[in-house]
């Protein structure tokens, strides 16, 4: 019996180490075949422990390797590792400086990106979003550097709006100019109605995110309900954060506006 026990923890033990992403190859070749699979893998990891370890160590693995083919990809997904790790940095863990230099790398990739096809939707949704989160997290002294980066990310926002508007992302792009550029000037009127058309009339699917093609909605309650929250409108806020909880009960942003929605009663 301990034989047969032997066996059977050694088959397991292969059965782990065949399976295992091999997504990064060397130090100067990647596969991009299971990327999107290890960034989520990566970030569920982190939410649980509330370290996020995992990720930033598969976003420097990604600054430390090349591509020869698939680069548009090979920017695309790295922008978006970045964009993730810059958002749970700053609204998950309260660490700005850590989130600036994220998002940063994120705009740099999703540049390049650009430069390789600068017709594609999903990557120009992602781009308007890491500009606009970059402003928001630069200090306000840098006044020409952050309208420039608005300036841009309001671009590509509209652009995607006309092409392809029943797109989560694209409302989403849309969404985050709003909300970061109405901290810069002043303004949150359009906010509202953007959130909640985004929430009935946006529908379609990525076409690069296979794992989590509808990925980008429930930062659309995110958003509407920190509008609420900002505004003082409580009522709002709980009403939207019900229906939140309701269709995202494990997502963790949505867990953290009710845990200070609930202290603030």
């Amino acid at each position: 019996m301990a034989i047969i026990n032997r066996i059977i923890i050694v088959s397991l033990i292969s059965l782990f180490f065949i399976s295992i992403p091999t997504s990064i190859k060397g130090n100067s070749e990647i596969s991009l075949e299971k990327i999107e699979l290890r960034i989520i893998d990566s970030y569920s990891l982190g939410v649980h422990s509330k370290n996020f370890t995992g990720l930033r160590s598969l976003c420097q693995q990604l600054e430390e390797v090349s591509v020869e083919d698939n680069q548009f990809n090979f920017f695309y997904w790295k922008g978006y590792a970045n964009f993730r790790l810059a958002f749970a940095d700053y609204y998950l863990l309260n660490n700005k400086e850590s989130a600036l230099e994220a998002i940063q790398r994120s705009v740099e990739s999703l540049n390049k990106a650009f430069e390789l096809n600068a017709s594609n939707n999903e990557m120009l949704s992602l781009l308007s979003m890491a500009l606009s989160f970059n402003a928001s997290l630069n200090s306000k002294k840098n006044f020409m550097t952050n309208s420039r980066l608005m300036s841009r990310a309001e671009g590509y926002e509209k652009r995607v709006m006309i092409e392809e508007s029943a797109n989560v992302r694209s409302y989403l792009s849309k969404i985050m100019y709003e909300y970061y550029s109405a901290s810069i000037v002043g303004q949150k009127e359009v906010l509202e109605k953007t959130c909640i058309k985004a929430l009935y009339e946006a529908e379609s699917l990525s076409k690069i995110h296979k794992a989590e093609p509808s990925w980008g909605r429930s930062l659309i309650y995110f958003f509407l309900i920190r509008h609420y929250i900002d505004a003082k409108k409580a009522t709002y806020a709980q009403i939207w954060l019900d229906e939140a909880v309701e269709k995202y009960p494990n997502d963790v942003y949505i867990a953290k506006l009710n845990k200070k929605i609930s202290k603030s009663r």
